[in-house]
């Protein structure tokens, strides 16, 4: 079986040639993830008399991709989804069904910003402290043409359970925009673990991992990759490098993964206030890190990283 490698031709950033090695690609169902962010927005005051009785809560999905350049497609069907509300007032408390249309996502769409509508639904006031995601299927399919299906767990049966900390309010007359993080590099499990070559990878081990936070409190991430061209120092000979696995960690934890584009740029969504450790790997170069901090309700942009390449 041949090698495969991804190719960037002048005028054709999407496409891809098949040869030779391929360079890994970091993942997320950006990711596309898919991370998930909730805004919050104050609805138009209503000429009505009395004040609006319920809140709406509106879920998008986004993916964090996934960490190597031989994946064509990732996708997950989702039958539905559940949120546990514990309601105000007199209002029932206890799960509610929010989305009965079944679905399939290819989750590697869903990256560098791009996110899909999952729900939007009315709901009494009251707090959200559990999420629950019913996927029935899930498959990858690999650039050689090989389609791999996944064994799901307890998904089918009990549902991906995703716990928001802090709970999701809903408040009267206000949308709470939730962003579902979908995030591939941690749920879709290469077997072997480490891979140089598409044909190595035999099969792919599924354990869902989707993080929840409101995009009203939380910030972004963006940058570019470069290969420094053997030339530290020098940036006018640097080009960028397509596909590298970006990982944003905090505290020694992985929080969320991304992948750079065929220009080199990534984007993540989601991320809570605070200072992380930014880490980028790419088959055929040293790996290279930074610690950047993040601003509720703000975009940390420039974040250059650049790696030299590895003859090993």
């Amino acid at each position: 079986m041949g090698r495969y490698e991804r190719h960037r031709q002048p005028g054709q950033d999407e496409e891809v040639r098949l040869r030779g090695r391929r360079p890994p690609v970091g993942l997320g169902l950006l990711g596309c993830l898919a991370a998930l962010a909730l805004t919050q927005l104050a609805c138009e005051q209503s000429s009505a008399p009395s004040p609006p009785a319920t809140g709406t809560l509106a879920l998008r999905l986004m993916d964090a991709p996934f960490p190597f350049a031989f994946i064509e497609s990732t996708t997950v069907h989702i039958d539905s989804m559940e949120v546990h509300l514990a309601a105000d007032g007199a209002g029932d408390s206890g799960f509610r069904n929010i989305s009965r249309a079944a679905r399939t996502f290819d989750l590697l769409e869903l990256q560098h910003g791009v996110t899909a509508a999952l729900a939007t639904v009315d709901l009494p006031p009251g707090r959200i402290n559990q999420l629950r995601m019913f996927v029935s299927k899930a498959s990858v399919k690999l650039i050689d043409g090989r389609l791999l299906p996944l064994r799901i767990p307890s998904a089918a049966s009990s549902g991906i359970k995703i716990h928001p900390d802090p709970a999701i309010e809903i408040m009267p007359g206000v949308v709470t925009d939730v962003l579902l993080d979908f995030d591939v590099g941690q749920s879709f499990k290469p077997v072997p673990a480490s891979v140089r070559f598409v044909d190595e990878i035999r099969e792919f081990r599924f354990r869902p991992v989707v993080r929840a936070s409101l995009s009203a409190s939380t910030g972004s991430l963006s940058g570019t990759i470069w290969n420094d061209g053997e030339t530290p120092g020098y940036p006018l000979d640097d080009f960028p490098i397509a596909a590298a696995s970006i990982t944003v960690s905090r505290g020694g934890h992985e929080i969320t993964t991304a992948s750079s584009d065929a220009a080199g740029q990534f984007l993540l969504l989601g991320l809570e206030p605070g200072e992380y450790r930014l880490g980028v790997a790419a088959i055929g170069f040293h790996t290279g890190q930074a610690d950047v901090e993040i601003v509720a309700g703000e975009e940390n942009r420039g974040n250059d990283v650049r790696l030299a390449p590895d003859p090993f």
